[in-house]
């Protein structure tokens, strides 16, 4: 039997963690689906993002199989130049995937080390880190690593994954000379579905959810600010972890803030096994993101029937002609508000037309999408660039 060509996966936070969002649950999809086909080794650390302690469940220092991957957990601060080079060398992967572009330790410091040596391919995947509304935070931070980068060249054999037609626009920004080097491979995802019947819709009233890290870019605070000037009852449910404890503190006193016919109330955080459950519980998800490079949480709204509002810096686009939710630029609040108070004036019967769409919206991308191929392409282009 042919040996399959071994990924070295490079990425912050795996599971059994959740709290840090979509790309653990990318490439959680991508290994069942193509686990078969390479042979996938995980560095990642051995805890959740926020967390101080160590998963229970997992060996120290050992790899162990989770699904179809092996996966070394370390702790924080233990991998410098000297463990990757170490792991580097004890694996001989045809393709190191660096899942982020500005990590010090999932990224910045591999990079490095895959160029010296067995100069071992390299394929980064930037998770939305180079979209306009993410470059605006730690700006001057981020333009130094820029410009060392460009000195150096350290980005200059490089293959590059964009999850959307936005992000390759992202990469060219910063990159001009990559455009052969880039692939175009959307996040692969799975249908959820509600694990109940969605409460009546009562015409005049409107559950919100906001699934989501509690951080500046995804941009809670405007939501809240938003929301609150509706005219009519409305339950906002906010869930996700804390990213930024000042960013919500801000968040918390914009609720103080907010009259008496808007609720407001942080449920904590959410597992994905609850995630059907929590969006079943509302009627609109609502995320006015400053930049997603995909946005799983706004496709499994949509697989549970949930109309999203969201802003248009993300690859869903053109919802309102799909009848399943709205993408509106960033500054355009009285669109937001318009969008959030059409669907409250509607009642079960209209809204449950809605829902239909909005599921069976999913099902149709999901049929449609051909990432799993997309991904053997770009594999296997970046690994004959390397040769």
């Amino acid at each position: 039997m042919r040996q399959r060509p071994i990924v070295l996966v490079a990425v912050r936070y795996y599971l059994p963690g959740f709290r840090s969002g979509g790309p653990v649950r990318s490439l959680a999809n991508l290994i069942e689906r193509l686990g078969d086909v390479y042979d996938f080794r995980v560095v990642c650390l051995d805890r959740d993002f926020l967390q101080t302690g160590r998963y229970e469940d997992i060996g120290a220092g050992d790899w162990q199989v989770r699904g179809k991957a092996a996966v070394l957990y370390v702790g924080p601060g233990t991998v410098g130049f000297r463990r990757w080079r170490d792991i580097l060398q004890y694996i001989s992967p045809q393709l190191v995937y660096l899942n982020s572009f500005l990590d010090p330790h999932f990224s910045i410091v591999p990079l490095i080390v895959s160029g010296l040596g067995a100069k071992t391919p390299v394929l980064v995947a930037p998770r939305g880190e180079l979209s306009p509304g993410a470059l605006t935070l730690k700006r001057i931070k981020k333009r130094c690593y820029f410009l060392f980068a460009s000195i150096v060249g350290l980005y200059k054999h490089v293959y590059w994954h964009a999850c959307s037609r936005a992000e390759v626009d992202d990469i060219l920004k910063q990159f001009p000379g990559a455009g052969r080097n880039i692939a175009l491979a959307t996040n692969l995802s799975t249908v959820a579905s509600a694990s109940a019947l969605p409460a009546r819709k009562e015409a005049g009233r409107l559950r919100i959810v906001f699934l989501s890290r509690i951080a500046p870019k995804k941009n809670l605070l405007a939501a809240i600010a938003l929301v609150g000037r509706l005219g009519f009852p409305v339950t906002f449910d906010i869930w996700g972890p804390i990213d930024d404890p000042a960013y919500w503190l801000k968040c918390q006193e914009a609720i103080g803030r907010c009259p008496a016919n808007v609720v407001l109330s942080y449920r904590g955080e959410c597992t994905n096994e609850r995630v059907p459950e929590v969006l079943g519980a509302a009627d609109v998800f609502y995320l006015p993101t400053l930049g997603e490079n995909f946005g799983h949480a706004i496709f499994e709204a949509l697989s549970c029937g949930l109309p999203v509002v969201i802003s248009d810096q993300t690859p869903w686009r053109e919802l309102q002609k799909a009848g399943v939710g709205a993408d509106i630029p960033l500054l355009d609040e009285p669109g937001f508000a318009q969008a959030l108070s059409a669907y409250a004036a509607m009642d079960e019967g209209a809204f449950s037309e809605v829902r239909e769409n909005c599921r069976r919206f999913a099902r149709r991308w999901l049929e449609d999408n051909e990432a799993t191929a997309d991904y053997h392409r770009m594999f296997n282009m970046a690994m004959r660039l390397g040769q």
